[in-house]
């Protein structure tokens, strides 16, 4: 065999590893592209949970980052206005915390849109 054929010979298996390395490159990255891709959306809403009122305050802040920018003002004020809503009660945290127990952001502010 004569030298020029080993270089090409050597050259093309060279290309082929390349080549076998750039497909495994490829199916990795677009593996890791679907995982990431599918965690982003099909995230369920975040349920707001008035078992206290550090669970209600965190839960609440996550459910907020649920909805547009334009909503969180109506979510906003919905919950703060709560203690409007019955004036008999003495503790409007309770009540926010038993008026808004497992629901979600949207649903806040689809209540308070409704009361407006």
């Amino acid at each position: 065999m004569s030298l020029s054929n080993r270089r090409l010979e050597g050259s093309f298996e060279t290309g082929l590893r390349l080549a076998g390395l750039a497909q495994s490159f490829l199916r990795m990255s677009g593996f890791v592209g679907m995982i990431v891709i599918g965690a982003c959306g099909s995230s369920e809403p975040v349920l707001i949970d008035g078992s206290s009122q550090q669970a209600f305050e965190k839960s609440a802040q996550a459910a907020r980052r649920d909805i547009p920018d334009a909503d969180r003002l109506i979510f906003d004020r919905a919950i703060r206005s709560i203690s409007g809503r019955r004036h008999a009660n003495r503790d409007p945290q309770a009540l926010a915390r038993l008026t808004f127990d497992g629901m979600t952001a949207e649903q806040v502010v689809a209540d308070q849109e409704a009361r407006e």
